[in-house]
């Protein structure tokens, strides 16, 4: 379950997360993480990169334009996930 920020742009969907905390820095350069100053965007090469088997784990991505691309359920999808559900818009609660 990830019930954060997102956002889509450029064929790719991030997870965004509060930019304080220690960061592995070839992340940044390998692009896995991308610097977006006040928050961290988490790519779907993060999930390449740290997951080696989900073993049908169910993941849902409750953050904008999760599902705008592939970009973040294909690489859970391949490293053994068995079901992806999430946003293609903007969600606005409340």
């Amino acid at each position: 379950l990830v019930d954060s920020h997102g956002t889509a742009s450029g064929g790719k969907s991030w997870i965004c997360v509060p930019a304080p905390g220690a960061y592995d820095t070839a992340d940044f350069t390998e692009g896995n993480l991308l610097n977006g100053g006040s928050w961290i965007g988490v790519t779907g090469t993060f999930f390449e990169k740290y997951c080696d088997d989900l073993d049908n784990t169910v993941v849902y991505l409750g953050i904008c334009e999760g599902m705008k691309t592939d970009g973040l359920s294909a690489p859970i999808l391949r490293h053994g996930g068995g079901f992806v559900m999430g946003w293609q818009r903007v969600v606005s609660m409340g």
